[in-house]
């Protein structure tokens, strides 16, 4: 371990600003347990190729380890590809075609979504702290088995 980081240092690399919560694991038990295990290591020159390198602590859904987003610069998509939702099997009338299937049965998908792991990201940021309660801990489920499907 003490060679690795004294590659670290040799390298010059380092750790960049973690948004989205402080640690990366947690042990679920009683006290928690938190660390900040996970993390990506850059260097000043290639820092210096993407300027608007950031990286994010996304919800997690069942793992003890919380994914990390790096995100090097803003990228303007254009047209959203289509994607399949899970969700429209559910919808009556699916079978005579989906083609109809839009916002006005749904809303939008993406904002629905986004609130979903943002609640997610409200218990994680909660559970860093103390213990879920059970009705939380039954919120929390939900919204996981929200999203899965």
């Amino acid at each position: 371990m003490r060679d690795f980081s004294d590659y670290i240092l040799d390298q010059g690399l380092f750790d960049l600003p973690l948004a989205g919560g402080t640690c990366t694991w947690s042990l679920r038990i009683d006290p928690l347990v938190w660390y900040r295990i996970d993390r990506f290591l850059v260097s000043p020159d290639w820092e210096a190729w993407f300027p608007m390198v950031s990286q994010k602590r996304l919800p997690r859904l069942y793992s003890d380890h919380f994914l990390i987003l790096l995100n090097c610069v803003n990228i303007s998509r254009g047209k959203r590809p289509f994607k399949f939702e899970n969700m429209w099997l559910k919808a009556d009338g699916f079978e005579a075609g989906f083609e109809d299937m839009d916002e006005e049965v749904f809303g939008s998908v993406e904002r629905n979504k986004r609130k979903l792991f943002d609640e997610l990201q409200a218990f994680d940021s909660i559970e860093s702290s103390r213990a879920l309660v059970e009705e939380e801990i039954l919120k929390k489920t939900e919204i996981v088995n929200e999203i899965e499907f």
